[in-house]
């Protein structure tokens, strides 16, 4: 049974910076949140997508708007989508769904609720947000192909988290899998036979991941992780006044990294400031010119304190390879120091 009309489809996102990896090495837990506080969408059907607001975001997935459809798909930074049944390869460059600025992938495919036709029973989504973690699941989702009363049953369990509080190379989205054999009487379509797994964004710096497409490449039990292959933090532990910069390489070590900075014209109106560096923890004054820092990662820089509350200045962060040319990996950032 398949399906002979086409829905068109759209998504845009944010911007942020540095590259992600997708490992199945990291521990995770799933939660079961319909048991836990978790709050049901309701009519939940064959290809719907539904709306909610997030406070919990991070530099992969900025909080805020987000709409979830029932194949198996988030686009987050918009508040209309249509996440249709055809799943795809997820590009390069841009979005496989064109809608708002990021696309989390945990199992797109032609799912449909375990309840038919779509009424309030339908509660196949779970959203929750708690302790710092948004949590999306996915429950009891047959496959549109054997959705029929005879196969109640024959469904999947998934699941995302996102952590807000997330930096460094700590995991910053997790896709969880219980379950992921169907049993029903087609097993090419258990594991992720027929879906789309991966992470896609339009935010400036980070790049699209694609873990598989239309592969079993994935088990119940499974726990994929997504990271940043690059971090770069800045914050203010040192309180007022003070700036601390934290820069690693998440995937393996990066030989050494730049970091020019610029400071808003306001309170340094001849432009670029150099010269925040290990050597000597301070600002110094060199105007027009100068040398960035380089060093070894990881590398935790300051804090530096003394500066003045409410300065803002973009920084980039650059991965180097042995011989001192840039490696493909770098991050950057507007900060404000408090």
């Amino acid at each position: 049974m398949s399906k002979w009309f086409v829905l068109l489809s759209l998504c845009t996102l944010p911007a942020v910076a540095g590259a992600q990896l997708i490992s199945n090495s990291a521990p995770g837990t799933f939660v079961d949140i319909s048991l836990t506080g978790g709050t049901p969408i309701l009519n939940v059907g064959d290809d719907t997508s539904h709306a909610i607001v997030t406070t919990v975001g991070n530099a992969l997935f900025p909080a805020g708007n987000v709409v979830i459809g029932n194949n198996g798909a988030v686009c987050g930074g918009t508040t209309t989508a249509s996440i249709g049944f055809t799943n795809a390869a997820i590009p390069a460059t841009g979005l496989p769904l064109p809608y708002g600025n990021v696309n989390l992938l945990p199992y797109w495919d032609d799912l449909f609720p375990t309840v038919s036709p779509a009424t309030s029973s339908s509660i196949t989504i779970w959203t929750q947000e708690a302790g710092g973690v948004l949590a999306i699941m996915w429950k009891a989702e047959n496959h549109y192909n054997y959705h029929t009363a005879t196969n109640i049953g024959q469904d999947i369990t998934f699941e995302i988290q996102v952590f807000g509080s997330a930096s460094g190379c700590a995991p910053m989205i997790q896709y969880l899998y219980p379950d992921v054999v169907f049993g029903n009487p087609d097993p090419t379509l258990d594991n992720g036979g027929s879906a789309t797994i991966g992470y896609a964004t339009t935010m400036t710096g980070l790049s699209n991941v694609q873990y598989s497409f239309n592969t079993q490449s994935i088990s119940s039990g499974t726990v994929l992780t997504i990271t940043r292959s690059f971090a770069f933090d800045i914050s203010s532990p040192g309180g007022p006044g003070c700036v601390q910069i934290f820069i690693a390489d998440c995937a393996g070590a990066t030989p050494g990294y730049f970091i020019p900075y610029t400071f808003a014209a306001g309170l340094y109106p001849n432009g670029w400031l150099y010269g925040l560096d290990i050597t000597f923890p301070d600002v110094i004054n060199i105007w027009n010119a100068g040398s960035p820092f380089r060093g070894a990662l990881p590398v935790t820089i300051g804090p530096v304190c003394g500066l003045p509350s409410g300065l803002q200045f973009w920084m980039a962060a650059i991965g180097l390879t042995a011989s001192g040319t840039p490696n493909g990996k770098y991050s950057t950032q507007t900060y404000v120091i408090p």
